[in-house]
């Protein structure tokens, strides 16, 4: 008798527990990436989606101040060093560091 209802409180708690997590798809967050040269390009923002890092580039000496130069060359330059890589992650302020990720199908 005792362990029908320790099997039942088990299974009510499990359930509760289960039901207490919300899945919340917040459609603030989401956009659709823009794809230059091939790479998907990310600046203040990551892929929600499984990648893998390959490796970062900065350069010595950022070329301009104005963003499509810079983003043309980093993309330019990411793709030599990583061939493989299909997305690519702005991850300062002034566009002048960068990640390159493949993502996971």
């Amino acid at each position: 008798m005792k362990k029908g209802i320790a099997l039942g409180a088990f299974l009510t708690l499990n359930t509760l527990i289960l039901f207490s997590f919300t899945f919340s798809d917040d459609k603030k967050s989401f956009a659709e990436v823009e794809q230059i040269r091939g790479l998907y390009v990310f600046i203040h923002s990551k892929p929600k989606s499984d990648f893998q890092y390959l490796g970062s580039y900065t350069p010595f000496i950022v070329p301009t101040k104005n963003a499509g130069p810079i983003i043309d060359h980093m993309i330019k330059k990411g793709k030599e060093l990583y061939p493989q890589a299909n997305a690519i992650v702005f991850t300062d302020d002034e566009l002048g560091r960068v990640d390159l990720i493949q993502i996971k199908e």
